[in-house]
């Protein structure tokens, strides 16, 4: 019976948690305009009726959020064809100058634009070692992730980027002296394998 429900939970766990990595991902993008999809869809009376089993709400609610989610790939799609073509870029160098010129929207813009290219750049890599440090509290090691290999230069300083289980996209970011982290040598998708399986596949340390 416990081999048959470690078997059954080996099996289901990396599928849990791909859908629930999955769902997170598109309600955070489609919850911010699904409202205003449901008004447009409620006052033109489209889609506002009971359909099969699914009432009345649930229907409004699925179709407003396939509508939205159809929407944001058409636009990121849009976005990207301008961006390769000339009068695109030229577009979007005008909306980089405007949004360079407004208060305190400029640096948010400008720290998320970074992140952004680091992340999706092919050249750079988002984490370049993976490391242990002192977490939480000292005498126990977690897994971290080294955002950079520049160190403070007051300080010496590096920052390291500690992962949240199951979910890596959540975490703390944190500050440590060279000689308190413990640099490991293996790669960053074996680390972040054992961070998302909460440590059921652990790294070859």
């Amino acid at each position: 019976m416990k081999k048959m429900f470690l078997t059954g939970l080996a099996l289901l766990l990396p599928i849990t948690i791909t859908v629930w990595v999955v769902l997170f991902v598109i309600n955070f993008f489609s919850d911010p305009f699904q409202n205003i999809v449901e008004s447009i869809l409620r006052y033109f009376d489209l889609l506002d009726r009971p359909i099969w089993v699914f009432s009345e709400h649930q229907v409004l609610f699925l179709s407003s959020k396939v509508i939205v989610l159809v929407l944001l790939v058409g636009l990121i799609l849009f976005v990207g064809m301008l961006a390769r073509l000339f009068i695109g870029k030229s577009l979007l160098q005008v909306g980089y100058l405007i949004v360079q010129r407004i208060p305190i929207i400029n640096k948010i813009y400008s720290a998320l634009q970074d992140v952004t290219n680091i992340f999706f750049s092919s050249k750079k890599s988002a984490f370049s070692q993976v490391v242990l440090v002192p977490f939480p509290y000292k005498g126990t090691y977690s897994i971290g992730f080294l955002t950079s290999e520049e160190k403070n230069r007051e300080t010496q300083e590096i920052s390291v980027f500690m992962p949240c289980s199951p979910n890596p996209s959540f975490g703390f970011i944190l500050v440590y002296h060279p000689s308190e982290v413990i640099f490991l040598d293996i790669p960053v998708e074996q680390a972040l394998k054992s961070v998302v399986s909460c440590g059921v596949i652990l790294p070859d340390l």
